[in-house]
């Protein structure tokens, strides 16, 4: 029983500072988009895309959040481009976002600023 409450403890401690991993901005060499994500040490709590040359921003509805993973649905109202993104954390400086809908690829990000 010891055992059980110390692996659960353990968990419970890698599980809540996972997220944090993912904060930060993220830059792609497939797009003007900076990807910001605003996380705390539990949840990201918002994704938001920032394009200065195209003066956009985009939001992402987060939709799923696993231990170091968490998926999104992002949708461009003005070209109706809509795509679930699923970003794995690979290390403290790499991110890959596979996306499926309206593009079917895998992209890389790379840190450019961590929060």
């Amino acid at each position: 029983m010891k055992k059980l409450l110390l692996l659960l403890a353990l968990s419970t401690t890698l599980l809540s500072t996972a997220q944090k991993g993912f904060s930060g901005s993220w830059i792609s060499e497939t797009s003007s988009y900076y990807t910001n994500i605003l996380a705390d040490s539990t949840l990201v709590t918002r994704v938001i895309n920032i394009s200065f040359h195209e003066n956009r921003v985009i939001e992402e509805t987060i939709i799923k959040q696993k231990k170091d993973s968490f998926k999104t649905l992002l949708t461009n109202k003005l070209n109706g481009y809509k795509v679930q993104i699923n970003y794995i954390l690979k290390d403290d400086n790499n991110l890959t976002c596979v996306y499926t809908g309206d593009l079917n690829r895998t992209i890389k990000l790379k840190r450019v600023i961590k929060n």
